[in-house]
């Protein structure tokens, strides 16, 4: 059993595609989710893996700056680097709904999940 991760923000840099050695597509990109408190503004990075068809549309679709929401399961890696044991997390993706950009309105998803869309904010960076 895992839980479900819901994430809306903004795609850092156009995403990454690559083809397994059997042949399946494989996307990676950035996601920045800012908050905003009185005076204060966080921004909360998330490294996003897409596969199959959803990775072939985040490559022909997303590009930097467009919103999204992102929901999948959220991985954790282990590794090394120089001595030290660091972890990195990532969510892996099996909705991708367009916020705004060319296809305003619409989603993709393992399911074809359709949503609506809600407009265009200002880039956080």
């Amino acid at each position: 059993m895992f839980h479900q991760t819901i994430v809306v923000g903004r795609v850092g840099k156009d995403p990454e595609v690559r083809y397994t050695t059997s042949g399946q597509a494989v996307a990676n990109l950035s996601l920045a989710v800012t908050e905003k408190y009185k005076d204060k503004e966080t921004t909360t990075w998330y490294r996003v893996q897409l596969w199959g068809k959803l990775a072939e549309l985040a490559g022909e679709y997303v590009t930097k700056g467009m919103m999204l929401l992102i929901e999948g399961r959220m991985n954790t890696r282990e590794y090394e680097k120089d001595g030290v044991k660091r972890e990195s997390w990532e969510l892996i993706a099996n909705v991708m709904k367009f916020l705004s950009g060319k296809k305003e309105g619409t989603s993709h998803s393992d399911n074809a999940a359709a949503g609506p869309g809600l407009g265009d904010d200002d880039v956080p960076f």
